[in-house]
């Protein structure tokens, strides 16, 4: 037969195992990804507006002006999704800790996103070879 304080020491540990299993049920947060793909959105319309104008002062007059209407339409549209996640918030404030494990993640903390990354790198590329090419000739 086991001493007393053997069972009262299992009897024990088993009740902390259970609440702390309750308690981390409870108060787990479960990922909302509707929330994350608005964060996305979010994040991923900033960059687009960042590789639009990156450069804008080197444009032409006409292609800096349609740079500058895409942009604003890209703000626009990113405020509305920010009012939206908003509202989102206030109804529900236990997806906070959502906002703020995206904020802390890597996802967010990427320079640019890879399809865009190329297309810039590609761009600046032919951008120098032409003006190598320009200054050969010259």
């Amino acid at each position: 037969m086991r001493p007393k304080w053997h069972i009262t020491f299992i009897a024990l540990t088993l009740g902390m195992l259970a609440s702390w299993g309750i308690w981390y049920s409870m108060h787990r947060v479960r990922e909302d990804r509707t929330l994350r793909a608005n964060l996305d959105n979010i994040t991923g319309n900033y960059r687009r507006i960042i590789v639009l104008m990156d450069g804008a002062d080197n444009l032409d007059a006409a292609v800096r002006s349609r740079c500058r209407s895409a942009a604003r339409r890209i703000f626009w549209d990113k405020q509305e999704e920010i009012e939206e996640l908003t509202r989102t918030l206030e109804a529900e404030p236990r997806k906070i800790r959502q906002v703020v494990d995206y904020v802390g993640s890597s996802n967010f903390a990427r320079r640019r996103p890879a399809r865009i990354s190329g297309r810039v790198r590609r761009t600046r590329r032919s951008a120098v070879r032409f003006a190598s090419r320009e200054i050969r000739t010259r």
